[in-house]
């Protein structure tokens, strides 16, 4: 039976950031199952920061998302092509 290393998860740090949803975008996806959404992060170093983010499920103006992280941001909508 292996051996589980609990050394790794007791020094972590919950890195996880709230953000407000500002605008929904659109949707994107093969199938438009991804909204894509604009959100001010409202903690941390990057307070009031305004990202550009894709979410899955059911998203409303004014909801409250968790972040894992805030570096990475989603690419712009392009319009369809025919």
């Amino acid at each position: 039976m292996a051996k589980l290393d609990k050394s790794k998860s007791i020094g972590m740090v919950d890195q996880s950031i709230p953000a407000q949803v500002i605008a929904v975008v659109g949707r994107t996806g093969l199938h438009g199952e991804v909204t894509q959404v604009k959100v001010r992060i409202l903690e941390g170093r990057d307070k009031n920061r305004i990202l550009t983010r894709n979410v899955k499920g059911p998203i409303r103006l004014d909801d409250i998302i968790i972040l894992r992280e805030v570096e990475r941001e989603a690419r712009k909508l392009r319009g369809r092509r025919h």
